[in-house]
C-alpha cells in the first residue's frame, strides 16, 4: 500500500512539474537520474548538491547542535590585512561574515571593505587619502542642496516632491532607538536627512525612494553618526540593491524569476 501511494504522489508530483517547469524539470531530472545521492549537478541556476531522501529527526538534531563559527572580532579583521592595512584576503573575509557576520564592534570599520568604501587593495595611508576625497565629495554634495533657495525651489518641482518624501520617512524613524532617542536625537535625525538628500541628487536619476531611509539609519547608527561614512556606505549599498527601488521593478522581477526557477529546479528533483 505504502509503494502504491508513493507512486500516486510521484506522479501527482510530476503532472504538476510539467506545466511549470517542464525544460528545468527535465534537465534536472535527467542529470539526477544518472548521479548517485550526494553528488553535485551543474545547472543553468548554479551547482546543486542532490540528496536522497529526507533527512532524519537525528541529523537535523546533530545539524542544529552544531555551534555556530563565532563572528568576525575586530582582532579576526586585522589578521585579514598585512603591515600596510591591505586586506590580502577579501574573498575568505567576505565568507567569513557570510557564515558568522560581524561582532557590533567590528563593523565600523569591516562594512567599509564590504561596501566598497576602502577600495579593494588599498593600504591604510591610501584609504586616509581616499576618505579626505570623500569628504570634499560629500561637502559638495551637501552644499548643493542647502543652496536651493526658495525662489529656486519653486522652479524646481523634482526636488520639491524628493525633499518632502525625505523629511516624511525621517520623521518616521523608529524613535526608540537608542540612538534616536535623547538630548542627541535631532541631531542624528538631522544627519539622516541630510545623507538622504545628498544621495538623492548624487544619483539624481534614481532620487529618493520611500524604504530608502530605513537602509541608510543602521549605516549611520553603525558610523557613530559620520555622514560622510555613512553616505559613501550607502552609495555602496544602493550600487547593489540600486534596481530594486527603479520604477518598472526590474529588481524585483529578476529576484523573483530566480526564485521560480530554483522552485522548478526543486520540483525537477523532487518529481523523479
Amino acid at each position: 500500500y505504502q509503494q502504491q501511494l508513493y507512486e500516486q504522489q510521484r506522479q501527482q508530483c510530476a503532472s504538476a512539474c510539467a506545466p511549470l517547469a517542464p525544460t528545468a524539470a527535465a534537465a534536472v531530472g535527467a542529470a539526477a537520474a544518472a548521479q548517485p545521492s550526494g553528488s553535485a549537478i551543474e545547472t543553468d541556476l548554479g551547482l546543486f548538491e542532490l540528496l536522497e531522501g529526507a533527512p532524519t529527526p537525528d541529523q537535523l538534531t546533530t545539524v542544529r547542535a552544531r555551534p555556530p563559527p563565532p563572528p568576525v572580532s575586530t582582532e579576526e579583521l586585522q589578521s585579514f590585512l598585512n603591515d600596510k592595512g591591505v586586506m590580502v584576503d577579501e574573498a575568505g573575509f567576505r565568507e567569513r561574515v557570510f557564515q558568522a557576520g560581524i561582532e557590533p564592534t567590528a563593523r565600523h570599520e569591516a562594512w567599509k571593505y564590504l561596501l566598497g568604501v576602502y577600495p579593494s587593495g588599498s593600504s591604510s595611508s591610501e584609504q586616509q587619502q581616499q576618505r579626505h576625497q570623500l569628504e570634499v565629495q560629500y561637502a559638495t554634495l551637501k552644499g548643493q542642496w542647502q543652496s536651493i533657495g526658495p525662489d529656486q525651489a519653486r522652479r524646481f518641482a523634482k526636488w520639491r516632491e524628493r525633499r518632502s518624501r525625505i523629511d516624511k520617512d525621517v520623521r518616521r524613524t523608529d524613535r526608540l532607538h537608542p540612538f534616536y532617542r535623547g538630548r542627541d536625537a535631532a541631531a542624528h535625525l538631522t544627519g539622516l536627512r541630510d545623507v538622504l538628500r545628498a544621495y538623492s541628487l548624487f544619483n539624481f536619476d534614481l532620487g529618493y525612494c520611500q524604504g530608502m531611509s530605513d537602509l541608510a539609519s543602521p549605516l549611520l547608527v553603525v558610523m557613530e553618526g559620520d555622514e560622510v561614512d555613512a553616505f559613501w556606505c550607502f552609495v555602496g549599498l544602493m550600487e547593489r540593491l540600486e534596481s530594486n527601488f527603479h520604477t518598472d521593478q526590474r529588481g524585483m522581477h529578476a529576484q523573483l524569476t530566480a526564485l521560480r526557477g530554483l522552485v522548478q529546479v526543486g520540483l525537477g528533483v523532487w518529481c523523479l
